[in-house]
């Protein structure tokens, strides 16, 4: 059977491998001077500090999204997109509590699933570029002394999309509770998206 479902995504991450460069103002050396003052006719002291700051702008990596006629998309459907894969964690999560026999019976049924449209458009008609914004996330880098780097990424902070599901009938009732265990979650690029599911609805054939 098919049904389609209409899904809002808030806080969707770009990445997956596409790029973009955005010119960034950093600090690349920042240190302060104090100066003390005496007056020899009161003997008092007199502090002065300063801040020099040494600012370089560099064209900076933005993990973005990979984009289809100028439009924003994600690979949200296919048999291993992102929905799927969204699903799949899911179903292993609910089996953890008890919901499923076992996660093994959850790599069945989703073996039986399939997701369209593959690429999904995932920002409003009236979209613009400056409607993302860019946030950064720290990611530790080798060695001991616990130093980070900044990630930066492109946001959309909501969207709405329409997919549609194909399965086996005998196995509806476990592909609703799955889809609608999505919303106890984070999926998605970096585990930052939250999902509301709006529709599950019988496709009208």
């Amino acid at each position: 059977m098919k049904t389609n479902i209409k899904i809002q995504m808030n806080e969707v991450y770009g990445g997956d491998g596409v790029v973009r460069l955005e010119k960034m103002e950093k600090v690349s050396l920042s240190r302060k001077k104090k100066k003390t003052t005496t007056r020899d006719d009161l003997g008092v002291s007199t502090d002065r500090g300063t801040t020099e700051k040494n600012i370089e702008v560099v064209d900076e990596k933005i993990n973005t999204f990979r984009e289809i006629k100028g439009k924003p998309v994600l690979r949200l459907g296919g048999s291993h997109g992102k929905l799927w894969g969204a699903m799949r964690a899911t179903g292993k999560q609910l089996a953890d509590l008890g919901e499923f026999e076992s996660k093994a019976f959850i790599d069945r049924i989703m073996n039986m699933v399939q997701i369209n449209p593959v690429y999904v458009e995932v920002a409003d008609k009236n979209w613009r570029k400056d409607d993302w914004r860019v946030d950064s996330i720290f990611q530790k880098m080798g060695g001991g002394f616990g130093a980070a780097i900044p990630l930066y990424f492109d946001v959309i902070e909501k969207s709405t999309v329409d997919m549609t599901l194909t399965y086996p009938d005998q196995i509806k009732a476990h592909i609703k509770k799955i889809i609608y265990g999505l919303e106890n979650g984070s999926h998605m690029n970096k585990m930052r998206a939250t999902i509301k599911i709006l529709s599950f609805e019988p496709a009208k054939t």
